[in-house]
């Protein structure tokens, strides 16, 4: 409270009741001097005697301090004000605190995503295949399959697989990409396999330091005949453990050929119909008995519509020791009996 204010207020106040500043002291028990440096804004009146002032002037205790009705209500009304400004800043606080949070989990979040993405890359497209293909345990099982360029591979024989990695004629299958694996049980994953720049014929699939060949199941299956083949050869020995014994050849066949139309023509039936297929036990335990490796020769345009060699051996004939004769397939490395008719014409004296 202000001392000149409140001394305007009891001169204005004590003259407007016609007092005397002696009077006035007299009423309330004071001296003159009291009032007078009251007046003069040197001192304030104690408590009690302010209520006996404000009683005798017949004005309220506020007002005689200056605090009138209009003042209570500014200050209710500013204080109202700064508790809505408050209420709204502490809300728009809250709001970019929660604003804040999403952020920060939207942000890591992706952070972690993105962590997992490089995972899956480094796990694709680092290291050696071998070691990102090690959990594959059926590969080169018939009835798995590679998907790859969207195209589908399947097994081939080991002979093929053998012929192909090791002849320095084939595409080098140096180009390493990543497809999907296909497991006997339905499930699939995604490995890393080599291809040739065409990537087209062939992919490899390299685990645990063996390799795998897959073929595409996209290529026209071979037909044997006089619009196909020039003609074919008997070789004595088995490309499946290399005794080839320095390719001595047993027998020339040509269409054209009064000699070798027989058997020419009675192979191509043959390998063109139905086959009764061999037991594996068999196969295991006479392949390379008495061994003759069938090597076929196509007819020009033939070799190019079926991606392969001008010539090309296309399977082997062994026997058991009964004298049963037997047909493996380079192509799907299977084992076929075969018929009188045919083996005398391949076992011929």
């Amino acid at each position: 409270m202000d001392n000149l204010e409140f001394a305007n207020r009891i001169s204005k106040f004590r003259r407007e009741k016609g007092l005397s500043q002696k009077e006035l002291g007299d009423l309330l028990n004071v001296s003159n001097k009291a009032v007078s440096k009251w007046e003069n804004g040197e001192s304030l009146p104690k408590t009690s005697t302010m209520l006996k002032l404000a009683k005798l002037l017949d004005i309220d205790g506020n007002e005689l301090i200056g605090l009138t009705g209009n003042s209570n209500n500014d200050e209710k009304e500013m204080l109202s004000r700064l508790e809505s400004e408050n209420a709204a800043l502490k809300s728009r606080l809250d709001e970019i605190n929660n604003n804040r949070k999403k952020l920060f989990y939207v942000l890591l979040c992706v952070i972690l995503l993105c962590l997992a993405a490089a995972t899956a890359l480094i796990l694709i497209f680092s290291g050696s295949s071998e070691r990102h293909n090690s959990s594959i345990e059926d590969a080169g099982e018939v009835g798995t399959k590679i998907v790859f360029s969207e195209k589908t591979f399947v097994p081939i024989s080991s002979f093929e697989e053998y012929f192909i990695l090791n002849n320095p004629s084939n595409t080098l299958l140096n180009d390493e990409r990543t497809a999907f694996y296909y497991a006997l049980d339905g499930s699939s994953r995604s490995i890393a396999v080599n291809c040739s720049q065409s990537n087209d014929k062939y992919v490899s699939v390299k685990i645990n330091r063996s390799v795998y060949m897959y073929k595409s199941a996209q290529l026209p299956e071979l037909s044997l005949s006089k619009s196909t083949l020039d003609g074919a050869r008997l070789i004595i020995g088995s490309r499946v453990n290399s005794s080839l014994k320095g390719r001595e050849v047993k027998g020339y066949y040509y269409f054209d050929s009064v000699s070798g139309n027989s058997f020419l023509s009675a192979f191509c039936e043959y390998y063109n119909g139905e086959k009764e297929i061999a037991d594996s036990k068999i196969t295991s335990a006479f392949m390379g008995n008495e061994p003759l490796t069938v090597e076929i020769y196509w007819s020009r345009g033939t070799a190019d519509a079926f991606k392969i060699s001008s010539d090309e051996a296309i399977g082997e004939f062994f026997r058991d020791n009964e004298g049963n004769a037997y047909f493996y397939d380079y192509t799907n490395g299977k084992s076929y009996t075969v018929g009188k008719e045919l083996k005398e014409l391949v076992y011929q004296k």
